[in-house]
């Protein structure tokens, strides 16, 4: 009795454990896969200017990284006075989205009247420009590939361990339990 209670008890334990370590390989790939995004981000944005013409907003900006690389471009509105405050703007063209865009003089034209009828009260507004290089091949990075076989083990072992589907632990033992102690 006291056996399979044992067994029972090192059963529930081995399920917190696993259950930790599969809790932890996903926090791992999550981590992972943002440290991976940032360090493809060594390309620099400089000399964000715009202006507004009518009912469109003119933003210039350079972009230092090699002319044959494929970058993925975002602009962002936001407030001086209120950091809290970020609109991403949706009716916009020019050099932005996903292409070929490093150089100087880079434009992207905002037709604020679609996106904001009323307008915008204030003057502390300015824009932020990002660009993330692309990776041409549309393949996965190492870290990835190296979290996912990670996971794959973490997941085989699991099965083994919680269905006993190996022959290491007896799942029950013929003699009797040992006496208590006094």
């Amino acid at each position: 009795m006291r056996t399979k209670m044992a067994i029972r008890m090192s059963g529930r334990f081995l399920k917190s454990v696993l259950l930790a370590v599969g809790a932890s390989i996903v926090l791992l790939l999550m981590s992972s896969s943002a440290v991976a995004s940032s360090l493809r981000m060594n390309t620099k944005v400089t000399d964000v200017r715009f202006g507004v013409e009518g009912g469109e907003v003119h933003i210039s900006y350079n972009l230092l990284g090699k002319p044959d690389q494929t970058y993925k471009v975002r602009v962002e509105l936001r407030k001086r006075d209120d950091p809290n405050f970020r609109f991403i703007p949706k009716t916009i063209h020019g050099d932005v989205g996903v292409g070929k865009f490093a150089g100087t003089g880079r434009r992207i034209v905002w037709e604020i009247n679609n996106d904001l009828p009323g307008g915008l009260p204030g003057s502390d507004f300015y824009f932020v420009v990002k660009a993330n290089e692309v990776n041409p091949k549309g393949g996965v990075g190492l870290l990835t590939l190296v979290g996912t076989g990670v996971a794959v083990v973490a997941a085989a072992a699991a099965y083994f361990v919680l269905t006993g589907a190996h022959s290491g632990v007896p799942q029950a033992s013929p003699f009797p339990a040992p006496p208590g102690r006094p």
